[in-house]
């Protein structure tokens, strides 16, 4: 049976919101250490890691070398859980940042840009580089530019804007995916 993340809140005394915020790197979280280390502790003894991806903030509980620290600044508050593009992608990318070493302390929005304290926030935290999903302002790219040395806009769409991107060729998924369909025997494929 699938560890939830409600069996988890049942078994520390939290909610559902906040062990979620703390599995998913939530700044948002106002927890505590004691309490990141319960939630950890338990989602570990339950065999939630079992079933997915475990986050890089956990690594740091089991003790992984930190050679550099990233963060991802996450774009839309409403899609990026949710979106199976965007969690896909948030995924991939935390498990790379594991697999290369990384401490992967915190996911962010976008909209926490303009909240008192977020620049000496980011400059607490040393932060080495940063992983964009979704489009943003230039206002706000340029803030982000400013504080972190290395950003990086991870997506569908090219922003330019001066900085490195990493796109996903949208139109050649669409072709293999009707080749694919196709080679299946599909001959009526229609869109959505």
């Amino acid at each position: 049976m699938a560890v939830k993340l409600k069996d988890i809140a049942l078994d520390t005394g939290g909610s559902i919101s906040m062990v979620a915020r703390i599995l998913n790197n939530d700044m948002s979280s106002k927890s505590n250490e004691q309490t990141v280390s319960k939630v950890f502790e338990s989602a570990q003894w339950l065999g939630y890691f079992a079933q997915r991806l475990a986050p890089a903030r956990y690594m740091e509980y089991k003790g992984a070398d930190k050679t550099f620290s990233v963060a991802c600044i996450l774009t839309s508050e409403h899609e990026t859980y949710v979106s199976p593009i965007f969690s896909a992608l948030l995924a991939g990318i935390q498990q790379e940042v594991i697999n290369q070493g990384a401490a992967f302390p915190h996911n962010f929005f976008v909209t926490y840009i303009k909240a008192p304290g977020f620049f000496t926030f980011i400059q607490n935290t040393k932060l080495d580089c940063a992983i964009m999903l979704g489009r943003t302002s230039l206002e706000n790219i340029n803030m982000l530019k400013s504080t972190i040395p290395n950003l990086v806009y991870a997506v569908l769409n090219e922003i330019g804007h001066d900085i490195d991107e990493v796109l996903c060729d949208a139109h050649l998924a669409v072709e293999e995916a009707i080749e694919y369909l196709i080679s299946l025997g599909y001959s009526e494929i229609g869109f959505i």
